[in-house]
This record gives structure tokens, sequence and C-alpha cells, in this order.
């Protein structure tokens, strides 16, 4: 969430901002240029607190389209892309001129079970299912899953900040509307024991303690099989020789970390 100053910000509408007239900001990049849906332009900022930034000029270029991305890279009209496709990450490892950059994310892939439904909480394991995958956009998807109109999905989550609360108040609270807690909790899933703890850890600002009460929330989760953990993914950024960037897990693709 971006903050500005009531003093700086007083007048000044929207066009102020998307030219730079109103923008104001301490960051290694200083805005230069904002075209809708072409590019946005940023310089290096000499006066950066943690010194000048190794990249003296970069353009984001929006390209929705993954095949696209791919394309624009190998034909050098870009330098760099991120959320490269995994389909494409052998095909550009084996390409002269191209290197990757991997790490892997804080974003953990996983199931969810309707726990109301125990036929399938309680058999799943021990029976063989036949499923037919219903694929969809993610707009549609994201929205029937949070009326609760899925008994098994996917999704995938990840806590930037390195912080257990958000995936544990999220989606293993009970969902409680009131508290605007288990808001994610597409299983229906819920142990008291689970919440309470849960509730304590958000409100003890002892480090030591919260990550035992973080632990203990966890594995009782774990034990429930509230949700079935698959895998981390992995990040990947692609990019032409003379680029380099450190992979990040926590997805982000900043300019004072790209070095050309």
């Amino acid at each position: 969430m971006g903050v500005v100053s009531k003093k700086h910000a007083h007048g000044a509408e929207a066009p102020d901002f998307n030219s730079g007239k109103a923008a104001v900001g301490t960051g290694p990049h200083r805005f230069v240029e904002w075209v809708k849906g072409d590019r946005v332009v940023f310089e290096a900022n000499p006066d950066y607190w943690r010194g000048k930034p190794p990249t003296t000029k970069a353009v984001f270029k929006p390209i929705k389209s993954s095949p696209s991305r791919v394309a624009a890279l190998l034909a050098r009209d870009v330098d760099f892309i991120d959320y490269v496709p995994t389909t494409d990450i052998k095909k550009l490892s084996q390409t002269p001129g191209i290197h990757l950059a991997q790490a892997p994310s804080c974003r953990v892939i996983f199931l969810f079970l309707d726990q109301s439904l125990e036929a399938i909480a309680q058999m799943l394991t021990k029976i063989g299912l036949k499923i037919a995958v219903q694929a969809m956009p993610k707009s549609v998807y994201f929205s029937r899953m949070a009326k609760l109109e899925f008994s098994f999905g996917m999704v995938a989550d990840c806590s930037s900040t390195g912080d257990a609360t958000w995936p544990l108040k999220g989606y293993f609270h009970t969902r409680d509307t009131g508290l605007g807690l288990g808001l994610n909790d597409m299983s229906r899933y819920g142990n008291g024991r689970l919440d309470a703890i849960i509730v304590e850890a958000l409100s003890t600002i002892d480090n030591a303690k919260r990550e035992k009460l973080y632990h203990e929330a966890m594995g009782i989760a774990m034990r429930d099989v509230s949700h079935i953990p698959l895998h981390y993914q992995v990040n990947a950024w692609a990019m032409r020789e003379g680029v380099s960037y450190k992979a990040r897990a926590d997805e982000k693709t900043l300019a004072f970390f790209l070095v050309k």
C-alpha cells in the first residue's frame, strides 16, 4: 500500500500522478514516464541511500501473454523477462545467449478438501478416484471458490514477509467473517484448539514464543490433513547474455537488483 502525505497530494488529481508531476519517493529509481499499456520508465536516483543502483535506466513493458513474452526475449526486443512459463524453461536454458535465474518461492501449492464431505476426506487416500480436471479462467475460479462451490481444488499462496501469520489465520482458522479470520478456508475446516493458538499468536509480540505457537498450530493442521501440500513453486527469470538478476523467493522483479 502506497502512502502519500496529505500536504504533498493536496489538490493533485490522477493525471498529475500519471505524468509524474505529483510523484514523490526516495527509492533507487526516479519516475520518468508512464505510457498506459506500453511502458513505465525509471532512471537511477544518484542520491539513493544505498548508493546509486547498477542499472541507470529501467523500462518495464507489460506483456500479458507468456508466449509473446518469451518471443520478445528470443528476438532480443527485451533484455529480461519474469514469470517464465515452465513449459519454456528447458528450451530457454538451452538457447545460446540466454540464461535463467531460478529460486524456490515462498509460495506453496496445495490442495483443499471440503471437510464437510466425510466420504471424500476419509476415503481419498484409500480408494482410486477417477478425477476429471476442469480448467477455467482464474477470475472465474477464484470467484466460485470464494463462494465455496468446490469440494476439491488447488490453490497457492505465499507469505512474502516470512511470517506464518497470513496462511494460518487465512487458511487454517475456522471461517469467521466477524473477526476476519479463516476467509481463505475453502475446506470448511475447523479446530477449536487450533483457533485458540492462532488467536494467541496474533497477539504475541515475543518472537520466540510466537514461533513456538506457529509450530504447534501447523502441526495440528497437518495432522488433521486440513490441506494437502504439494510443492513449493519455483520462480524463474530469463535474460540475455550480459544481464544478471538474483532470483528471489518473494517473486518480485526489482530494478535495483538487475545488473546490465
